[in-house]
């Protein structure tokens, strides 16, 4: 009889990708204690949802708690994914075009690829705020 090994479905994790998602956690768990409740102008929903005004992929602002706000479904789906640019115009609205365009810097600025031991200090500092 002829059989086949069922594939892991899952790779397994490496130390940095678990770091970087508790960072994340870390992260989505202030960012939605902060603000409590969706921020788009009269919404009240507190079922939230974190946001990156920059895409997480730039790492410089990854874990950035100016670049996080929290949106519910509705505002996260059709306004900051579905309409980027009145989403865009929100933000700098919000936080003025200075503040704006610093995070922007931040963000797009080349640095040097994220160690494990800047993830860790990360998460160091995320604690303290969560406890703090």
């Amino acid at each position: 009889m002829f059989t086949f090994k069922r594939k892991s479905k899952g790779k397994s994790k490496s130390p940095r990708s678990r770091l970087i998602a508790r960072a994340d956690e870390l992260f989505s768990k202030l960012v939605r204690a902060r603000d409590g409740h969706c921020q788009w102008p009269g919404c009240t929903s507190t079922t939230i949802y974190t946001h990156h005004i920059f895409s997480r992929r730039y790492l410089q602002t990854r874990w950035d708690m100016e670049n996080g706000i929290s949106l519910c479904i509705y505002h996260h789906s059709l306004q900051a994914h579905g309409d980027p640019e009145n989403f865009r115009d929100f933000v700098i609205k919000r936080m003025g075009q200075q503040r704006f365009m610093a995070l922007k810097a931040r963000a797009y600025m080349s640095a040097a690829p994220v160690r494990v031991q800047d993830i860790d200090l990360v998460i160091f500092g995320l604690k303290g705020a969560v406890n703090g």
